[in-house]
């Protein structure tokens, strides 16, 4: 299970006050290792839908399992 970090404003950065995890840095960062693969638009586009879609119905611990299990088949 995964710990939600703690954090002391007077010694860390507020921009981290509900923690570094944000969809739309997520969504940057896949995206960016998409393009960075060579995906075409249209791909990139597709998968971006889809992670939307897995913010919805997905718990972040749900998908830090996934990945931990290996994820790709």
């Amino acid at each position: 299970m995964i710990k939600a970090r703690v954090v002391d404003p007077v010694k860390e950065d507020l921009r981290y006050l509900d923690g570094p995890w944000r969809n739309d840095a997520c969504k940057g960062y896949a995206i960016m290792a998409m393009q960075r693969a060579g995906l075409d638009a249209e791909t990139i586009q597709k998968v971006s839908r889809q992670i939307t879609e897995c913010f919805d119905d997905t718990t972040v611990e749900e998908a830090a399992d996934f990945y931990i299990k290996g994820g790709v088949s």
